[in-house]
């Protein structure tokens, strides 16, 4: 028969197996979350891929060589990609000239007309897309929320994706090393 003591002294070697056990799995979840956020998906270039604007235009990867280039996925009901149209649109005004180019890739999710609608009467700068089978949005990994940004060198690699509302500073400066 085992003593009080001896259940006792197992039942907190029990206790400190499971903690281990349990941080050991936290540690091992912590380093599978990290390497996605820190090694993203998708491609290391800008896919060859054209996109055919709402105004009929069609942009391919020829004509956007040698350019800076900001991608931005985003969608009609997204509080966050309609609150930073204004800072997009000042850098856009400032670097476009020089070269810089923003396309705006409607989220597949998001219903044509309405994109259609809302770039119109907010007179956007830039060139709209739709993407309603998803396609754009596969060729860049996938896209899980909006906004989601892609900025390309002019050489063609992709710089960053950026989930979440763009630090246009940190990119205006990025711009000004590029294009000045």
């Amino acid at each position: 028969m085992r003593s009080l003591a001896e259940d006792k002294a197992k039942s907190r070697r029990s206790i400190k197996v499971a903690a281990v056990v349990g941080l050991l799995l936290l540690g091992a979840s912590i380093i599978w979350i990290l390497s996605g956020i820190l090694s993203p998906r998708g491609p290391k270039a800008l896919p060859d891929i054209s996109f055919n604007t709402i105004d009929g235009r069609t942009l391919d990867p020829e004509s956007l060589a040698g350019r800076p280039l900001l991608i931005k996925f985003w969608a009609t009901s997204c509080r966050v990609c309609l609150q930073e149209i204004p800072e997009i649109e000042a850098l856009y005004r400032e670097f476009a000239p020089a070269g810089f180019e923003v396309i705006a890739v409607a989220a597949s999710w998001d219903l044509p007309d309405a994109v259609v609608i809302l770039s119109k009467k907010r007179a956007f700068p830039w060139p709209v897309v739709l993407d309603p089978d998803g396609a754009i949005e596969k060729r860049f990994g996938g896209i899980e929320a909006t906004p989601t940004h892609f900025f390309i060198l002019p050489d063609g690699r992709i710089a960053f994706r950026h989930l979440g509302a763009l630090d246009t500073r940190a990119l205006a400066d990025r711009l000004r090393t590029l294009v000045y």
